[in-house]
């Protein structure tokens, strides 16, 4: 039978119609026509240790059934939305330099950065009350020392240099002549010891610019004057200048306002403590240091800054709770205290050593740098104020 319908494939149409009717000739081409695309392609049967490899790799694959037209351009702008990533999905490389906005989300937040020199003085200026940047502490053993010392070493060059200079008959001349000389030197250093003390700096401030109320009030001051004089020579044309000056001296009002910054009150003790203080007002351009006040932070980092400061607070604490357990010796130490602060007193009045130097309007004045109270350890005023100097 099956060489009968092989035989039967061979012979043409006509000769096949003849033989099995129009009906059976139709039936057949449509059963070979469904097994020509039902089949899939022809390839070389498996067989185990004989068949090649490389046939089966280079196999073509079926082909994908195509989506008809109008799916296509449904799914089209589909495909061209935004869609949101998820959490594992690594972002792909052609989006991340389009997108610098998420990459630096992605680098996380950036460094804070000080504030300028510019941005701190203004921030100061905006406030409306003084800000205290330095009160010094007492000085009493300082002034002590320096009006003790002065005063003998005066009192002890008047009392005894007429008698060393005029020597008595034998005596050489030369004698006279250089204790004379000695005294003259000893005199110049009592002088020197009184004459350090003034100068002492109290408190520095930082003062907020005057408001522009009374710019604008000096600026129309002025400007009234004007237009009155301006009034008396041309009556006629007086409201029309009126109106000008007042403008324009609204504008300069605004503009001085504008220009004038912060200024710097620094209070100065006078000779005697029972004197009033001198205060001496000037702006941030007209001060400056001639070193630094605060120790660099490589010499002296914040967290052990604020160890040390932590560990004298309780040292004051210890020392406080001590004395109230033994209040029978307590006069004796509080009189070994007061010893001890005599002697740094005298040693910082013949050394000048814990002082500083700032500079105000050309003249010097001494800043005690190893207590009392200090805004940020000097780093502020450090900070709105040259250091070196000019």
């Amino acid at each position: 039978m099956a060489s009968f319908s092989r035989g039967l494939l061979v012979l043409p149409a006509p000769c096949r119609r003849a033989v099995l009717g129009p009906r059976t000739d139709a039936l057949h081409e449509l059963h070979l026509l469904h097994r020509r695309y039902l089949t899939p392609p022809a390839a070389s049967p498996s067989r185990l240790f004989t068949s090649s490899a490389r046939a089966l790799r280079t196999s073509p694959a079926p082909p994908k059934p195509r989506k008809p037209a109008g799916q296509q351009q449904q799914h089209a702008p589909s495909s061209r939305a935004p869609t949101s990533p998820s959490p594992t999905s690594s972002p792909s490389p052609s989006s991340s330099p389009s997108s610098p906005s998420s990459g630096a989300a992605a680098a996380g937040p950036a460094p804070s950065v000080a504030p300028s020199r510019y941005a701190f003085i203004k921030s100061l200026a905006s406030k409306q009350t003084p800000t205290l940047l330095y009160e010094a502490p007492s000085h009493f053993w300082f002034y002590f020392g320096c009006w003790s010392s002065g005063l003998s070493i005066v009192a002890w060059t008047a009392l005894t240099g007429p008698s060393v200079v005029h020597q008595p008959e034998g005596v050489p001349q030369w004698v006279g002549i250089t204790f004379g000389a000695s005294y003259v030197l000893l005199g110049a250093m009592g002088f020197y010891l009184l004459s350090k003390t003034p100068n002492i700096v109290s408190s520095i401030r930082v003062l907020p610019p005057p408001p522009p109320a009374a710019v604008a009030t000096a600026a129309s001051g002025g400007a009234s004057s004007s237009a009155a004089a301006v009034a008396g020579r041309r009556v006629a044309a007086a409201a029309t200048t009126t109106s000008a000056t007042s403008a324009t001296s609204s504008v300069s009002a605004s503009a001085s306002a504008a220009s004038v910054g912060p200024q710097i009150e620094v209070t100065v003790k006078r000779m005697v403590p029972l004197l009033a203080p001198k205060v001496v007002i000037a702006p941030l351009d007209r001060v400056s240091l001639k070193s630094r006040f605060s120790l660099p932070d490589e010499y002296v980092p914040e967290l052990r800054r604020r160890r040390e400061d932590d560990e004298a607070r309780r040292r004051r604490e210890r020392l406080w709770r001590f004395d109230m357990e033994h209040l029978l010796t307590m006069p004796f130490r509080r009189l070994g205290r007061a010893f001890a602060n005599m002697f740094r007193g005298v040693r910082a009045a013949w050394t000048d050593m814990g002082f500083g130097v700032i500079t105000v309007d050309g003249k010097d004045y001494k800043v005690d740098v190893t207590k009392g109270f200090a805004h940020d350890g000097f780093r502020t005023l450090e900070r709105i104020v040259p250091v070196g100097p000019k």
